[in-house]
């Protein structure tokens, strides 16, 4: 696709009613539009922003205030950083943390009870008891994972 066909597309668009523009062409698995220019695979809010706002500096993300991966409204558009896009997602209740994370062994019934026996047993003994590593415990003890209990 060259620059002309994209800026056409993105001025054709016609905002739903939260102002979204959504890519109507190819997206990923996740929702994000998908742009082939110049021989590369590139992401449609991506290209929004660098051709219709400003030139997006390096190790700087594109995020949405609005959370629609598929728009690509400049408006709805703004450049932050990786921990920026995770502060957003943690504000918005976007964060998947605790048992809502899908690698998650533990309940949060488990942590509070590992908390309390960490001061009785060892990493190691609390680790054997619930069939996870040592390490485990430790970020749990010290409140590294399970922050929100």
């Amino acid at each position: 696709m060259d620059l002309n066909r994209f800026l056409n597309i993105y001025h054709s668009l016609v905002a739903d009613d939260k102002g979204c523009k959504i890519w109507p062409m190819s997206k990923q698995d996740r929702g994000y539009g998908v742009v082939w220019f110049q021989g590369k695979q590139h992401l449609a809010h991506r290209m929004a922003y660098n051709f219709i706002k400003d030139t997006i500096t390096k190790n700087l993300w594109v995020l949405h205030r609005c959370d629609n991966p598929s728009c690509i409204n400049i408006d709805h558009l703004f450049l932050g950083t990786y921990q920026d896009n995770i502060d957003d997602s943690i504000v918005k209740k976007r964060h998947v943390h605790g048992i809502s994370h899908g690698a998650s062994k533990l309940k949060e019934i488990d942590v509070l009870i590992i908390r309390f026996l960490i001061h009785f047993f060892s990493h190691r003994e609390v680790a054997k008891m619930y069939n996870v590593c040592k390490a485990t415990i430790a970020h749990v003890s010290t409140r590294r994972n399970w922050k929100h209990l």
